[in-house]
């Protein structure tokens, strides 16, 4: 697996290569899923296939560099420096989602780093095509404004939603989330999409790494969750459902 540290200090995106078939079925909470046919084509037309190794910083935190990321597959973090010089990691991207956007609209540095955590698969659009794309297509351009706000919709309300939860409640709602992102049904239970560390689920979390373990360990026990290496599984849906509570449950869409 990736680590945070791993990647180098600048992007370094690959020569373009041939273009796989695109996917015939795009996820349809993603960016990519909601957009039509012939809008999406047309906008996945002006980029450059690429393909990233696991571990490639793909934008950087503070760079000038204003290009987007259609992501045709794999899965990359979102990650932020903190006054203290750790690393927050502040959300999840996969297939059909679409990364850098908010450097192109505003044309100012970048607000979070960007790495790869599996093989990565995108189009690399400019911000020039990019722009006038959205000046002549107005339906491409709400979709992009509806995934920005939901985005923040999403960090406001975990900011506010979770000051003073227990670890316990936070872990599902996180976890809810993330299954309702990218995940599949196996003979152990619903089965996460991403392989994060306990340190990069904490942090998503908000809270210390032995709280996360308690909180792991709680879920584990009350039959919720499964883990393996690496993995966790959701054995209950319904009971980390209501741990999470339904007004999280019932109410936000999944970060794009």
């Amino acid at each position: 697996m990736s680590t945070l540290s791993g990647p180098s200090d600048r992007p370094e995106p690959t020569s373009p290569i041939r273009p796989e078939p695109k996917p015939a079925i795009w996820p349809p909470r993603t960016f990519l899923g909601t957009l039509s046919e012939g809008s999406r084509d047309g906008l996945l037309s002006l980029g450059a296939f690429r393909e990233y190794a696991a571990g490639t910083r793909v934008i950087l935190e503070g760079d000038t560099s204003t290009h987007v990321i259609a992501m045709h597959g794999g899965w990359v973090k979102v990650i932020a420096e903190t006054e203290y010089g750790s690393q927050a990691l502040l959300a999840l991207r996969s297939r059909g989602e679409l990364v850098g956007e908010q450097a192109a609209l505003e044309g100012e540095p970048r607000s979070a780093s960007v790495i790869t955590a599996s093989v990565v698969t995108g189009y690399v659009i400019q911000r020039l095509d990019f722009l006038r794309y959205l000046g002549e297509h107005p339906d491409v351009h709400i979709e992009v404004t509806r995934a920005l706000s939901g985005k923040l919709r999403m960090a406001t309300r975990r900011l506010i939603d979770f000051s003073g939860l227990p670890a316990h409640v936070r872990l599902a709602r996180v976890l809810s989330e993330l299954a309702r992102m990218n995940s599949r049904q196996t003979s152990e239970g619903t089965e996460l999409g991403y392989t994060l560390t306990q340190p990069e689920l904490a942090a998503m979390v908000g809270v210390s790494e032995p709280s996360m373990q308690r909180a792991l360990r709680r879920l584990r026990e009350s039959g919720v969750l499964g883990t393996g290496y690496r993995k966790i599984f959701i054995r209950d849906t319904a009971a980390l459902d209501a741990i999470a509570g339904p007004d999280w449950t019932g109410g936000p869409q999944p970060l794009r």
